[in-house]
């Protein structure tokens, strides 16, 4: 229902509190959120708090489906996502409550992909994404390829056919993946908008500053988390650090050279002995590919800091 809300923050802790205090066995636990689901909703932070309760990856597993339906944010959906870090848990669970239900229609940025295309509802999905890529830039689908039903793969170099927008002209079969990464400049949220109402016929009623734009810990390489370490450690506002590059590079956006010369001078030294390294930072924060770094590509310093403090409360 678009007025269902999810609990109360008193009512959740309380519920919390006994799901981790009690003696009672896993199983039992699901048992009793069974019998009460159908009178609650959660929120998706709820849910992600939901899972941290639960140690083995079968009980998360079938919590989540549990109270998949009962989530009254599904926009914000990232937020629980992020919690899975095996891919192989992502795929067994779309493979139970829909593809077209679990999918990234909102935030797909940095998603792997897997769709098969003997299945309608994987083809759907393939399409949609795909409309997506060409209408925001057809480069944000990255590392594509293709496996026949001969086990043939096809690295299609050439891209991925225009007409795969119409899930009518996609091959029956075969298995496509992708990767989808995207700058926040060019996110065509009206496209995701339809998608997520059309396909996973969920209502959505924020615009796109309503939304809770995340990025988790095993999405990103290990060099940019001894970055987002240091980062925490000496700055409290994490657009700090963007500010000082932008002024060794006097512009509103920063090339390569100001970023590796302003990592100097804010005192980021641990990668001085391999540009490689360096670079490779770079081209994570250059989410478009144009050569330079914009305040909206450094938000995701700000989602990975969210991320950070949130995994702490859930480890203490």
């Amino acid at each position: 229902p678009e007025d269902a809300v999810g609990f109360d923050d008193v009512t959740f802790s309380k519920v919390l509190s006994t799901l981790h205090s009690t003696a009672l066995d896993p199983e039992t636990k699901l048992e009793v959120l069974r019998w009460i689901s159908h009178w609650v909703f959660c929120r998706a932070l709820q849910m992600r708090e939901f899972l941290a309760a639960f140690s083995e990856a079968a009980h998360r597993a079938n919590l989540f489906v549990l109270l998949f339906f009962r989530i009254v944010d599904m926009h914000h959906e990232k937020l629980f996502r992020v919690r899975f870090d095996n891919p192989q848990e992502i795929e067994e669970l779309q493979h139970r409550l829909g593809i077209a239900a679990f999918f990234p229609f909102i935030q797909p940025e940095r998603s792997n992909f897997k769709f098969d295309f003997q299945y309608n509802d994987h083809r759907l999905m393939a399409s949609s994404l795909l409309q997506l890529a060409f209408r925001e830039q057809i480069n944000n689908l990255r590392y594509v390829s293709f496996v026949d039903p001969h086990s043939r793969t096809d690295p299609l170099l050439s891209g991925v056919p225009r007409s795969w927008e119409d899930p009518a002209k996609l091959p029956s079969t075969g298995i496509l993946r992708a990767s989808y990464f995207c700058a926040p400049e060019l996110r065509c949220f009206a496209q995701r908008k339809l998608a997520f109402e059309r396909f996973g016929f969920w209502k959505l009623l924020v615009q796109e500053k309503g939304v809770s734009w995340w990025t988790g810990l095993a999405e990103i390489p290990p060099d940019v988390q001894v970055f987002m370490e240091w980062v925490v450690r000496n700055y409290q506002n994490c657009d700090d650090p963007f500010r000082a590059l932008m002024r060794r590079s006097g512009q509103s956006v920063v090339n390569l050279v100001s970023f590796q010369d302003g990592l100097r001078d804010i005192g980021f030294d641990l990668f001085d002995h391999d540009e490689g390294r360096t670079q490779a930072l770079f081209r994570f924060f250059d989410d478009d590919g144009q050569g330079a770094i914009s305040e909206l590509e450094w938000q995701v310093v700000g989602q990975l800091h969210q991320e950070m403090m949130v995994s702490l409360e859930e480890f203490v």
